[in-house]
């Protein structure tokens, strides 16, 4: 069985070791990078054996639609038997922390809903260490389903790609498909968009700030970072530092 990762990347230098770490178990980790990139990020891939870089294009701004269009192709020309389509602060796992390719292997259906929490960091947590696993370094979040990011982060985003899925920009959901079964295999997940002060600040501030392409913003793909400040963000830390382990 063939196991593919697949994920749109620009300047993830701060996130990529623990992603690269997290999902180490996949044959293959195809990162859509960004040409545009100019931190760390091309050789921190290159350490890893199984990840590869397939380069985006980029005018300078970010345009969601065509990255998933570019993210879709790349889905449907996949030879894997299962393809696990996640951004950089997304960290999938199996129900009860199951080995993933065992989980995988016995999987009914051919698209599989993954229902990550909003992870924050607690105030008793350490700093991130790349040389640990990622998982367990940051355990606590909002248990709260019913309100902010939670009501919306349920994504079919583990696939068979000989279903030729089709996700529209955010790859919450897709476009009608007939040969979509979806499995009653769900796995958790764990979304890093708040682990670290330092890092949340530079990914929806310094790096994300007016690379908006104007189609994104007519849409509002993205729309929680386009006019968030540093205050904000830290506000968003303290309300939460104190949040229960989900896991």
């Amino acid at each position: 069985m063939k196991i593919t990762v697949l994920s749109k990347m620009f300047n993830e230098e701060a996130l990529l070791p623990f992603f690269l770490s997290h999902y180490s178990y996949a044959d293959e980790i195809l990162i859509n990078l960004d040409e545009g990139t100019n931190d760390r990020s091309v050789g921190i891939i290159q350490q890893h054996p199984q990840a590869k870089i397939v380069w985006s294009k980029s005018t300078g701004k970010v345009n969601d639609r065509i990255l998933i269009e570019e993210l879709n192709v790349l889905a449907s020309k996949s030879d894997a038997d299962w393809l696990i389509m996640v951004d950089s602060d997304e960290l999938l796992f199996p129900k009860n922390f199951a080995d993933p390719r065992e989980t995988l292997e016995k999987a009914d259906g051919n698209v599989i809903y993954s229902i990550p929490w909003q992870i924050y960091r607690h105030e008793t947590e350490a700093d991130l260490d790349p040389t640990k696993p990622a998982l367990f370094q940051r355990r606590h979040g909002d248990p709260i389903r019913t309100t902010g990011y939670n009501t919306t982060y349920i994504k079919p985003n583990i696939i068979k790609p000989e279903i030729k899925i089709c996700w529209y920009p955010g790859n919450h959901t897709f476009a009608p498909n007939e040969k979509a079964v979806r499995s009653s295999v769900v796995f958790d997940g764990a979304h890093w968009v708040a682990v670290d002060i330092d890092i949340s600040i530079h990914r929806r501030i310094t790096r994300a700030r007016n690379r908006h392409s104007d189609e994104n913003l007519k849409a509002g793909w993205g729309g929680q970072n386009f006019h968030i400040t540093e205050e904000q963000i830290r506000a968003d830390y303290e309300a939460h530092k104190n949040d229960p382990q989900l896991f």
